[in-house]
């Protein structure tokens, strides 16, 4: 982990490199199952350094749009016609829930504070997300013709590939959004073999 003495920057480089990738086949939620409480748990701990430090920083505007978002989140749960699902999620639609809201809200406000104003931070959690994206294709494409782990609809009324994230849908916006990463990668990489790799990886994913 670069710069692993910023105990902010490294958990939230362990957030980019391990929630995406990380599932478990022995559970009926291969994926939720370990992603989901993990960055909840790296959340959470970033948090608490960050309220150590007694030193937030943040851009006013983006720090109060997050404010009045969580807050309507808050009124709408508890109007919702189920509290509880509204707070925690229901079986495998954790997403929208008041704790994924708020997991993700602390995750703008750990990547900001983690890497604000260093560009070398920056590129560090780019070049993991561009690892992920690889990863997930080149999975998705041993997935593809038969091979590796494997969990969906029936394949005779529609196929999918899980990949490392389960979601098809999901991991295809990723992969897109990587794609204008690999160009500025590749125009900033020093040596030919790493050009080398951020192209050739890009034709893969």
């Amino acid at each position: 982990i670069p710069s692993r003495e910023d105990h902010s920057f490294a958990i939230v480089f362990l957030f980019a490199l391990v929630v995406p990738l990380i599932f478990v086949p022995i559970f009926p939620e291969s994926y939720e199952a370990l992603k989901y409480p993990s960055a909840m748990f790296l959340m959470g701990a970033s948090t608490l350094i960050l309220l150590s430090r007694k030193e937030i920083r943040f851009h006013k505007a983006t720090l109060i749009t997050l404010l009045v978002f969580g807050a309507l989140n808050l009124i709408s749960t508890f109007f919702s016609l189920v509290v509880q699902n509204s707070i925690i999620g229901f079986y495998g639609r954790y997403t929208g829930s008041l704790f994924f809201i708020a997991t993700w809200i602390l995750l703008i406000v750990s990547v900001w504070n983690a890497v604000q104003h260093n560009e070398q931070k920056r590129l560090a959690i780019i070049k993991v997300l561009f690892f992920d994206a690889l990863a997930i294709s080149i999975f998705g494409i041993f997935q593809y013709f038969g091979f590796g782990y494997y969990t969906g609809i029936v394949e005779s009324a529609r196929y999918i590939i899980p990949s490392f994230v389960g979601n098809q849908n999901y991991y295809a916006m990723f992969l897109v959004a990587m794609l204008p990463a690999a160009f500025m990668l590749w125009s900033q990489a020093q040596s030919r073999l790493a050009k080398y790799y951020f192209v050739v990886s890009s034709a893969v994913i």
